[in-house]
């Protein structure tokens, strides 16, 4: 099981990368909440408040082999999924670009997996991601959206 275990990790990892070249990119959508409040005045309208987008690419990345407890037809384990190195750059609704930023490799993404009766998965993603909460949209970019450098 720790071959189809594997296989699972692999397509959750790439629902929201993309392969291109030799890094793994994820795009992260951020939009702005409203600037005060919890809702906008009556009969005032709000313009909607541009946000920017994360590109976020990973090299050197590995998965580390399943570390699992299996009892007969039950399975459980968790696989990790590390980076060499990682680069971010940051893009806005407007056009405007950053610069590509060096960040530190490490833990990028980790998924625990059971089998009883069928697959069951939770996925922890980057903390920084996480942290974002319901600002931010992940998502699997083209490679041709991804700016150069």
């Amino acid at each position: 099981m720790g071959d189809e275990a594997t296989r699972q990790a692999n397509r959750l990892f790439l629902t929201t990368r993309a392969a291109c070249g030799a890094d793994h990119v994820l795009a992260i959508d951020v939009t702005l909440g409203q600037p005060s409040g919890f809702a906008p005045v009556l009969g005032e309208t709000v313009a909607p408040r541009t946000g920017h987008t994360l590109y976020l690419a990973m090299s050197g990345v590995t998965s580390t082999p399943p570390k699992a407890i299996g009892v007969g037809t039950q399975w459980q384990g968790r696989i990790s999924f590390m980076a060499e190195s990682a680069r971010i750059i940051s893009i806005g609704s407007d056009g405007r670009r950053g610069a590509w930023t060096p960040m530190s490799g490490g833990e990028i993404y980790a998924v625990d997996l059971a089998y009883r009766q069928g697959w069951t998965a939770r996925v922890s993603e980057l903390a920084f991601l996480t942290n974002l909460g319901r600002f931010a949209k992940a998502r699997r970019p083209t490679c041709s959206e991804i700016p150069a450098g």
